[in-house]
């Protein structure tokens, strides 16, 4: 996509990450996301990273699937 300076195409990447995260669900427990900007050069001027990490705190006592 296209967008009129630097500071919006940032608050755009940071704004897509949780939607990423959210809509393509992880397989496992770690997973990154990553959105990167270019210029109309094609060079990254911008990177926006999220980590998303589950972690059990207690022992699992149930592993069957959940409903859709």
């Amino acid at each position: 996509m296209e967008l009129p300076n630097v500071e919006c195409a940032r608050i755009a990447a940071l704004d897509a990450l949780p939607e990423m995260a959210r809509h393509k669900l992880p397989d496992g427990d770690r997973r990154t996301f990553s959105v990167l900007i270019r210029n109309q050069n094609g060079a990254t001027i911008y990177t926006a990273t999220l980590d998303l990490i589950g972690e059990w705190h207690i022992p699992r006592a149930d592993s069957s699937s959940c409903p859709s």
